[in-house]
């Protein structure tokens, strides 16, 4: 009896705590239950080519659910011709980011997958490029690049081996769910938070 009132009082607790997150605006309520939504957490990118490890303090997290999936929306650092914003969903245990491309008018440019390996703290997120990329154009055609830039990372010590396996097993996962569909579903969770 003393354990079931114990618990019982814990779950009243969790859920005032999560009641006072979403009035706040710093958390929303999903079919998973209360899910992080703070503009408090601190992003950084790592690249290995060129090295740089940079905090992209302007990237507004729309959704974060730790170990599993951030998206954020964001505005190009250095102007590019090619596209200027982007809203990007990271697939945390996938080691997937995929990333729908628009220019300055707002029109849709391709989708733009990294594969990264993402290193979680509290309030903060380092995501590690390594370096493979996937394009998908708006004809859908598919192009895989940078991939010798993967293998001389890994030559020149930037990249570990467990680095260069990880991002080939998921290179391999995602070009494997653009061929068999899946990949829409991740998709439709970028355009979704692309409405918020």
């Amino acid at each position: 009896c003393v354990f079931i009132l114990t618990y019982y009082s814990f779950l009243c607790t969790k859920m005032f705590i999560c009641a006072i997150l979403v009035k706040s605006g710093k958390a929303c309520f999903t079919e998973r239950g209360a899910v992080l939504l703070s503009n408090e957490l601190e992003i950084y990118r790592r690249r290995y080519i060129p090295a740089e490890l940079i905090f992209l303090k302007d990237d507004e997290v729309l959704h974060y659910e730790p170990g599993k999936l951030l998206v954020t929306r964001w505005s190009t650092i250095n102007p590019k011709a090619a596209f200027a914003t982007g809203t990007s969903a990271f697939f945390i245990d996938k080691c997937i980011k995929v990333t729908k491309l628009r220019d300055e008018h707002g029109n849709f440019c391709m989708w733009y997958c990294d594969i990264v390996e993402t290193e979680e703290t509290p309030g903060r997120i380092v995501y590690n490029d390594l370096l493979f990329d996937v394009i998908e154009k708006p004809d859908g055609t598919v192009q895989v690049v940078d991939i010798g830039e993967a293998a001389d990372a890994f030559d020149t010590g930037l990249i570990t081996k467990e680095q260069l396996l990880k991002g080939m097993y998921a290179l391999e996962n995602l070009l494997s769910s653009i061929r068999d569909g899946s990949f829409n579903a991740m998709k439709k969770t970028v355009e979704d938070a692309e409405k918020l």
